[in-house]
C-alpha cells in the first residue's frame, strides 16, 4: 500500500477532488485555493427499504464515477488539475466482499438496526464501552451491532469473506486496494480511540477478526493511486486517493471550525453540534459522541439530535404543502393569545406525538411548538457541548434549516447565543479537501526531514 503522495505542486493549478459519500446519494467538488469552484455533482442512490435497509453496491459505484466524473470535467474547464481525491463518508455503512473482492450481499445502510439482544449483551459485557469508544453504550446503529449477524442465505456464506465500511469499498473500487481512517472507524465500537488500535476482546465476543478488516490510519495518511480503469472513466491522471474521516467532522471543518469559529451546529436530517477537544472525553449520556477529529488527530465531542429534519420535514408535508419556509414563517410568529399551545414529543424514526391539542388548535401553533421544541435541544446542546469542550461558543451554522434566517434569528433569541452563517452550502466538500492538503503537507514534510 502506497504511502505516496508524491505530486509536483503548480500554486494556482491544483486543485482537489472531494468526494461524500451520504445516505442517499454521492456529492463530488472541485476545491481549489478559493474554495468550491462549482456547484458540486449530485447524484441520488436508491435504498432498498425492508428488514434491513440496502443499496447495489454497483449502482452506488456508477453514482460515484458519474460524480467525479463530472466534477472532473469542472476541473478541467477551469485549467485546474487534481491533485488527490479526498473521500469522507456517512459512518456504519458497510458490505461484505468475497477473497477477490466481490460483493457479498448488498451495501447495509447505517439505517439498518443490529439485534437488541446483542446490544444487551455487549452492554453487560463491557463496562467501559464508552471510555474507550465514545458511546455512552452500545447502540443498534453501530457497526459493532451488526458485523457479526450473517444474515445471507447458507450458500453465500464464506469463511474468507471481509467487511469493509462503505469508504472503504469505494476506496478499493477506485485503487484495488481496501484502506480507510481511524476517524470512521472511531463511529462503530470496534476501535479503541484512546489507545488508538483494535479493541480485540469486542471484536473477538462478536465472531469476527482483524484480518476481515480493512488497514486504517490517521485520516489522509495511508493512500493508492486511481487504478488504470477508474483514472480512464474519471478523467484525471493517477491521483493518490485518500480516506479523510466522517462526513459531519469534514462539514464542521469546511465550515470553519477550528479558524473562524470554535463549534459547529448542522441542521440536516439530525441536529449535530460538532466541537473540537485536545482530550478524550467520555461521553455523558446518549445524545453525546466522542470521537477522533481528522484534521487535528485528537478528538471531537459531539452533541446529536436524531429527529429534528425528519419531523419538521414530516410536518410541513402535513400542515404546509411541503413548504418548510410557511412551516418556519409560522412557527416564528407570536402567539394569538397567551394561552398554552401544544408541545411535541418525538419518537423514533421521524415519529412524534402533539400533547395538548384542543379543537381550536391552528396550524401556526402546531408549527411553534415544533421550532420551539427543537430551538430549546439546540440551545441546551450548544451550552452542553461548548462546557464539555471548555469554550465560549462561537458557532457558525449548516445544513438546509441554516438558510432561513427566520429559523436562526428564533433559535439565537432562545439560546441568547450569536449564530455565523455559513458561506458554502457545501462545507463537507471543503473540508474533505482541507483534510486531504494537511495529509499531503505532512507527507511532503516527512520526506523533506528524511531527505536532509
Amino acid at each position: 500500500m502506497s504511502g505516496s503522495f508524491g505530486v509536483p505542486s503548480r500554486r494556482g493549478r491544483d486543485c482537489i477532488l472531494s468526494l461524500d459519500l451520504g445516505t442517499s446519494s454521492v456529492k463530488a467538488g472541485v476545491v481549489s485555493d478559493d474554495g468550491l469552484v462549482t456547484p458540486p455533482a449530485h447524484v441520488p442512490c436508491r435504498l432498498t427499504y425492508g428488514r434491513q435497509v440496502t443499496l447495489q453496491p454497483e449502482a452506488l459505484i456508477r453514482a460515484v464515477h458519474r460524480a467525479l466524473r463530472e466534477a472532473a470535467e469542472a476541473a478541467r474547464s477551469r485549467g485546474l488539475e487534481p491533485n488527490a481525491l479526498a473521500v469522507v463518508s456517512q459512518a456504519q455503512s458497510y458490505i461484505r466482499i468475497g477473497p477477490s473482492g466481490e460483493p457479498v450481499g448488498p451495501v447495509v445502510s447505517w439505517l439498518s438496526r443490529g439485534e437488541p439482544r446483542r446490544v444487551k449483551l455487549l452492554t453487560q459485557r463491557f463496562p467501559d464501552y464508552a471510555e474507550r469508544t465514545g458511546f455512552s453504550a452500545p447502540s443498534e446503529l453501530q457497526f459493532v451491532a451488526k458485523l457479526g449477524e450473517d444474515r445471507l442465505p447458507r450458500a453465500k456464506r464464506t469463511s474468507h469473506a471481509r467487511v469493509l465500511l462503505l469508504n472503504e469499498y469505494v476506496i478499493m473500487r477506485l485503487t484495488g486496494q481496501a484502506y480507510g481512517d481511524t476517524t470512521l472507524h472511531g463511529m462503530g465500537g470496534l476501535y479503541d480511540i484512546r489507545r488508538r488500535c483494535w479493541w480485540p476482546e469486542i471484536i473477538e465476543a462478536i465472531g469476527a477478526s482483524p484480518d476481515m478488516l480493512a488497514a486504517i490510519g490517521p485520516a489522509g495518511a495511508i493512500g493508492a493511486p486511481l487504478a488504470d480503469h477508474a483514472a480512464a472513466s474519471i478523467g484525471v491522471g493517477k491521483v493518490p486517493v485518500l480516506s479523510c474521516g466522517l462526513d459531519q467532522s469534514a462539514s464542521a471543518i469546511g465550515a470553519g471550525v477550528g479558524t473562524r469559529a470554535n463549534m459547529m451546529c448542522n441542521f440536516g436530517t439530525a441536529m449535530v453540534v460538532y466541537a473540537q477537544s485536545h482530550e478524550p472525553l467520555t461521553p455523558a449520556g446518549e445524545d453525546e459522541i466522542v470521537g477522533i477529529d481528522p484534521l487535528t488527530d485528537r478528538y471531537f465531542v459531539l452533541g446529536l439530535e436524531n429527529e429534528c429534519g425528519n419531523i419538521l420535514s414530516g410536518l410541513a408535508g402535513m400542515f404546509f404543502r411541503g413548504r418548510m419556509g410557511d412551516l418556519i414563517a409560522a412557527g416564528v410568529c407570536p402567539p394569538r393569545d397567551s394561552g398554552h399551545g401544544p408541545r411535541l414529543v418525538p419518537g423514533r424514526g421521524g415519529t412524534f406525538n402533539l400533547a395538548h391539542l384542543t379543537p381550536t388548535t391552528d396550524r401556526a401553533a402546531i408549527a411553534r411548538a415544533a421550532l420551539d421544541h427543537f430551538a430549546h435541544v439546540c440551545s441546551r446542546l450548544i451550552k452542553a457541548i461548548a462546557a464539555r469542550a471548555g469554550i465560549e461558543p462561537r458557532v457558525v451554522v449548516g445544513g438546509g434549516l441554516s438558510r432561513s434566517k427566520d429559523w436562526l434569528d428564533y433559535v439565537a433569541r432562545m439560546s441568547g447565543l450569536d449564530f455565523e452563517a455559513p458561506r458554502t452550502e457545501h462545507p463537507g466538500l471543503i473540508g474533505a479537501a482541507i483534510i486531504a492538503r494537511s495529509a499531503l503537507s505532512r507527507y511532503h514534510k516527512r520526506t523533506e526531514d528524511a531527505a536532509a
